[in-house]
């Protein structure tokens, strides 16, 4: 599974991942060559990445691995305090789960000051519901979707899946989306590679959201608009990079500020997420995600995902607003649950498995503390996401002031972790440490935590926007930003490499900014990541018309009228990242009156390494195995005028296949409309012994 931030991100500031062996012959099978460097990496090549950086940087006698803390004590001695801190040694077995020691791998050791930086996402959150404990169905957290596939051929023999029954995600944050995803990929991959015989799955799956949300995909457009209205041909970088850029900011330090949103700041938000998107959502998911007026109005809300707004148009993930309020039976003794909506109740029958993807609680990541210091910090075990008040941008309470934390929000960034490590060891570097109340962030934090119990105006993320974090916490240690070479001083994205502080390699950190710089550059004045970005508005269905032009009177002229669909499945060869089943039908009428129904199918794949598109001929099999290609894209660097539209055109791609004696040359056209495509058109121009005809088609959205 990639990331959804690109890798100039999910990196500190002083390693950058060009120095990274990411050879491994032991590792999962990753699209294209090892060699190259992916923007969004795999979990595989993150642990890489941090075994690189632990082998550089921490000495192995600092590191007491395989080890779960038991209990830590804060013992008075003298006019100051240690920790006690008591661990089991463990021995690591399948998928992670762990196996108690002997009684005599029992450690303790003295410390001076502790970090918890053991993770926010400590333990699976299941909400206590009614009726949970008569469910006939299956019920997981979206933890364990990476171990589960409802679909698979052994699922469909159990007593629990193949039964065309409903599947059901609860929460529409990042893992919910996510999760129904992951299930729709599944879901296609089964039917779209079926073999003769085997039936197809038809369960339906829902995402149950208290909020509409945003359906963004990892890559976003840069410029989506002109002066002139929607840019046709924008470019394209991963989302962080696009958000997190200095030039979008205001003027001014940059500081974090209260996560409790204003109408004003919201309707500013929504409107910026509508041009990335090209509308207010209201063409998919029949309307149900729209963000209208009423709804501009709240907190913005953003999943990443990449090919959740296609199965939100196609209709294969269908969303439900409200709240999960009890789970029973139908009245065929099938799973159901109930949800609630205002003062509406909407039924869902014939539940076959629930997902939740409900989050997590942090208490697991603070059993071990002491019940006093818990108290110190005003430990709010039913607050998910501010369970402590901690000031400092969530790194250290006043009361305990030998107790720092590294990580411990909801949705931690790289960058921000370093940050704040860096801060707690320049605070504990004096020896008598002090820590200056901040009574007015402290505020916040309480009247942030009331809002979120009581259900207010509060924003996706508690801890504030990335930037201003990490802004502030420079402004706090004196440390420079470094700006991206070739910009000025509030130009490029915000990432690690640019605050260093004394002991940095700055070596590293000037690869990693050259490496972003050429990025940056490549998007801005050519057709970088331009690839990914359109093969992932392929998906779905589209309503489409094709011109046929024969010169040739053995060869018949007409129009075809029909739908293509790209139908996601997942790559047989594991050199390509992802892989449409292309499914075209419809009707042909010549110019001579006949009329044909006509049906065929490609496969398009795209991998990361070169950014390309290709298409590939399939075989006439049940599975529509992929056979040979017919062409790969190459995708023009300057957009040219698009046929029938002004402005500054659209992006094309060109393409060449030689079939024994005949020539088939392609062309691609994409126009942009945010992060989807308006209309997509495709022309072949034929020639050879026996052919000589021009193929038009033009697809757009149903």
């Amino acid at each position: 599974m990639p990331t959804n931030l690109s890798r100039y991100l999910v990196s500190f500031s002083d390693l950058a991942w060009e120095t990274v062996d990411l050879e491994d012959a032991g590792a999962p099978s990753a699209a294209g060559d090892s060699k190259h460097l992916p923007m969004f990496p795999r979990a595989w090549q993150v642990n890489k990445y941090l075994r690189t950086y632990t082998e550089r940087y921490i000495p192995a006698e600092s590191l007491r691995l395989n080890s779960r803390v038991l209990r830590t004590t804060r013992e008075k001695i003298g006019d100051r305090h240690e920790w006690k801190v008591e661990w089991q040694r463990t021995t690591l077995v399948d998928h992670g789960r762990e196996l108690n020691g002997a009684k005599n791998d029992m450690q303790t050791e003295m410390f001076d000051f502790i970090v918890i930086a053991s993770g926010f996402f400590s333990a699976p959150f299941f909400p206590k519901l009614p009726g949970i404990d008569v469910f006939p169905g299956k019920a997981i957290h979206s933890s364990d979707l990476p171990n589960f596939n409802p679909f698979s051929v052994d699922a469909a023999k159990s007593s629990t899946a193949g039964s065309n029954g409903k599947i059901v995600v609860v929460g529409g944050n990042m893992s919910g989306a996510e999760a129904a995803t992951a299930l729709a990929n599944q879901r296609s991959t089964a039917i779209h590679t079926a073999a003769a015989g085997t039936s197809t799955p038809q369960q339906d799956i829902y995402i149950v959201t208290s909020r509409r949300f945003w359906a963004l995909p990892p890559l976003l457009p840069t410029n989506p608009v002109t002066s002139q209205g929607p840019n046709p041909a924008p470019s394209f970088l991963p989302l962080d990079l696009c958000l997190y850029d200095l030039s979008k900011q205001p003027p001014g330090p940059l500081r974090t500020t209260s996560a409790i949103m204003d109408k004003d700041k919201a309707k500013l938000f929504n409107g910026y997420f509508a041009t990335l998107v090209g509308s207010d959502q209201s063409d998919i998911a029949e309307g149900k995600l729209t963000v209208d007026a009423e709804n501009a109005e709240k907190p913005p809300y953003v999943t990443i995902s990449d090919g959740m707004l296609g199965y939100l148009r196609s209709g294969d993930i269908h969303p439900v607003q409200g709240s999960l309020e009890s789970v029973g039976l139908d009245s065929h003794g099938k799973g159901s649950i109930l949800v609630r909506y205002e003062d509406k109740h909407i039924s869902i029958d014939d539940v076959e498995l629930l997902v939740f993807a409900t989050g997590f609680k942090p208490s697991k990541a603070l059993e071990y503390l002491p019940r006093d210091v818990l108290e110190a910090l005003e430990y709010d075990e039913g607050c998910q996401r501010i369970p402590l008040i901690l000031q400092d941008a969530s790194t250290i309470n006043p009361a305990i002031e030998d107790l720092g934390f590294v990580g411990f929000y909801q949705g931690p960034f790289w960058g921000v972790m370093e940050m704040q490590a860096r801060y707690l060891g320049k605070l504990w570097a004096n020896t008598n440490v002090e820590v200056e109340p901040a009574d007015d962030e402290m505020v916040q934090l309480r009247a942030l935590r009331k809002s979120i119990h009581d259900a207010g105006p509060v924003s996706q993320f508690t801890m504030g926007e990335y930037i201003a974090l990490m802004e502030t916490f420079a402004d706090k240690m004196q440390i420079s930003r470094r700006p991206v070479p070739g910009m000025g001083e509030r130009e490029g994205p915000v990432v690690p490499a640019m605050y260093l502080t004394t002991g940095c390699d700055e070596e590293q950190a000037s690869l990693t900014l050259a490496e972003l710089h050429q990025t940056v550059l490549g998007a801005l004045e050519s057709s970088n990541l331009v690839g990914r970005a359109a093969f992932s508005a392929l998906q779905g269905t589209w309503q489409m018309t094709r011109e046929i032009k024969s010169a040739l009177t053995s060869s018949p002229s007409g129009n075809f009228v029909g739908t293509g669909s790209f139908h996601p499945r997942a790559p047989a060869d594991s050199a390509f990242d992802s892989e449409y089943l292309y499914v075209e039908e419809g009707t042909l009428v010549t110019t001579e009156g006949l009329s044909l129904k006509a049906r065929r199918k490609y496969a398009y794949r795209y991998r990361q390494d070169g950014d390309v598109i290709s298409a590939w001929f399939v075989k006439d099999d049940a599975s529509s195995t992929v056979d040979y290609l017919f062409h790969e894209l190459a995708i023009e660097d300057r957009p040219s005028p698009a046929q029938g539209s002004t402005g500054s055109g659209c992006w094309k791609a060109k393409g060449y296949h030689l079939c024994v004696k005949d020539d088939y040359w392609s062309e691609y056209a994409f126009e942009f409309r945010g992060i989807q495509i308006r209309q997509l058109s495709i022309t072949h121009r034929v020639s050879g012994p026996q052919k000589d005809y021009v193929s038009r088609a033009t697809y757009q959205r149903s």
